[in-house]
């Protein structure tokens, strides 16, 4: 049984740690913020303000999809 507790613990800590990185280095991670999108638009030659939350990683504006609804 005690096994199961030191196993549960090293999971709450990897958890922990890992949500912590995530918020703090969430490059570390692969977490892209808005500044790297940026940078990463203007390292391409587009104008940081082309990117829309609909633009998709190709840098085309994705605006024309229409989600169906039931």
């Amino acid at each position: 049984m005690e096994i199961a507790f030191i196993l549960g613990g090293l999971f709450l800590f990897c958890t922990i740690g890992f949500i912590a990185i995530a918020l703090f280095i969430p490059e570390l991670v692969g977490i892209q913020g808005r500044k790297a999108q940026e940078i990463e638009a203007s390292q391409r030659g587009e104008a940081p303000s082309d990117l829309s939350p609909n633009a998709s990683h190709t840098g085309k504006d994705r605006s024309d999809i229409v989600a169906v609804k039931d």
